[in-house]
């Protein structure tokens, strides 16, 4: 399965953003592997999994548990490229949230991400593939800083968000996160979902260039139909699992059906893969198992029916043969590596 990527330009300005926050920018990358060179393209695809290690552990060495939001206060408008463009240039707030669903792709791949209205409320729900395992709370916290303060060019400077679900446990700096994100912040929510009135989704604003718009949507829509040609068959199966396994035992039919294949379809291009259905399964259960245990504060038994487990002991089972030992010991474990990463 390919690796999860992002950008370059998430960095861009990190270097004056370090040295007042008083962290080593350089020695991080040198720890994650990353030469500088990499950065000087803003286009340059690189790991997702090391973006979030370096955000992570630039929050651990500075003390700041609120450096995901501080970074996304600190980014430049146009550091996203033509998904910032668009952003910049849409007529109302509908309409820019509807242009990162289609377009944050071109910046983050790849992520599960939809908008739905109902009820007066707009929400914006996303998810991360599996296969960013990586300690994220500081980047998931950042992601959606990054949204906020964009919709707010619109909006208005003074608004803050109906609700705002984050999938990590409770920030440590209640503080910075009221001024921030506001007053309606719901923690292990196992999703990032912002909830807008619809009131506010009609706002509009005046100085919107339509033209310039259309102009950059036509250029993203070219770069998304290019991105097609790379899907990734394993990662679109567990990108299924993900969003279908809170709703119980997950099968082979329900992921076909999703996916609009036939079973033995399915099962011939898993095979063509080197893999199946139940590999990919089973990988993605744990790999959801240890981000929960690792960046949430839920209960083993509330992970355990988010992952479609029946009972606490089910799970226990499960993650004996993944891990070797219980979940409360492998908890353990992240909770500790996590406390001494970059020491």
């Amino acid at each position: 399965m390919s690796e999860p990527t992002g950008r370059a330009s998430f960095f861009i300005g990190f270097d004056a953003f370090a040295s007042v926050r008083g962290f080593d920018f350089d020695r991080l990358l040198a720890v994650h592997g990353v030469d500088r060179s990499e950065l000087a393209d803003p286009d340059q695809e690189i790991s997702l999994n090391v973006i979030a290690a370096i955000l992570d552990a630039a929050a651990e060495e500075c003390g700041d548990p609120c450096l995901g939001l501080h970074w996304a206060e600190a980014c430049k408008p146009g550091a996203a490229g033509v998904l910032a463009y668009l952003l910049l240039n849409a007529d109302s707030v509908r309409t820019a949230i509807n242009a990162v669903v289609r377009y944050v792709h071109l910046n983050i791949s790849p992520i599960d991400v939809s908008f739905e209205e109902g009820d007066g409320i707009g929400r914006i729900t996303w998810r991360f593939p599996p296969s960013l395992t990586a300690p994220r709370t500081q980047y998931a916290s950042c992601l959606m800083t990054l949204l906020i303060m964009r919709l707010r060019h619109i909006a208005g400077a003074k608004w803050y968000p109906l609700g705002v679900d984050l999938e990590h446990r409770e920030l440590a700096c209640r503080d910075e996160v009221l001024r921030v994100l506001g007053p309606n912040v719901r923690y292990d929510c196992g999703v990032n979902i912002l909830h807008v009135r619809e009131s506010v989704l009609d706002r509009t604003r005046d100085d919107a260039d339509e033209r310039l718009f259309n102009l950059i949507r036509n250029l993203g829509d070219r770069m998304l139909e290019e991105r097609r040609t790379e899907n990734d068959l394993v990662g679109q199966v567990k990108r299924v699992i993900v969003s279908l396994i809170e709703e119980g035992d997950v099968s082979l039919e329900d992921v076909a059906l999703d996916m609009d294949l036939t079973v033995r379809a399915l099962q011939y291009r898993l095979s063509a893969a080197s893999t199946t259905f139940e590999t990919l399964f089973q990988e993605t259960r744990r790999d959801m198992a240890e981000i929960y245990m690792r960046d949430s504060d839920l209960t083993l038994t509330e992970i355990a029916l988010m992952l479609g487990f029946s009972e606490l002991s089910a799970f226990t089972r499960a993650a004996g043969k993944w891990f070797g030992v219980t979940p409360r010991e492998r908890r353990a474990e992240l909770r500790r590596s996590g406390m001494t990463r970059g020491d």
